[in-house]
């Protein structure tokens, strides 16, 4: 499950669900859980909703079935939220020309 997770970081969700579908892990809450937010983020929202309702099935504690609870919620809401960008904390910097500080440093106002 880790390197699909990763290949969809990296080559999109329909790629990390590819390597999930080859998975024999119908019984585990981690398992749909993962494939339903792959899911979401390829826009398939029905089949989310669905692997949601497993991972709901599932799931053994209070805590999980209370969060997994509100995931087809989320899939089923009409307002799909962006994330937010992550902070720049000056690490790791790629001078990406899309990063305010990269632009500030191109006009001049500090550095980058």
């Amino acid at each position: 499950m880790n390197r699909a997770i990763a290949v969809a970081q990296i080559d999109g969700p329909e790629a990390g669900l590819a390597i999930l579908d080859r998975l024999d892990l119908d019984h585990s809450r981690y398992f749909h859980s993962t494939r339903a937010e792959l899911r979401r983020r390829a826009d398939r929202d029905d089949q989310a909703h669905h692997a949601d309702r497993r991972a709901l099935d599932l799931a053994q504690t209070k805590p999980e079935q209370r969060f997994l609870a509100g995931r087809p919620a989320e899939t089923t809401s009409s307002v799909r939220k962006e994330p937010a960008a992550p902070a720049h904390d000056g690490r790791n910097h790629r001078r990406s020309p899309d990063c305010p500080q990269t632009l500030n440093a191109a006009r001049g106002h500090g550095r980058a």
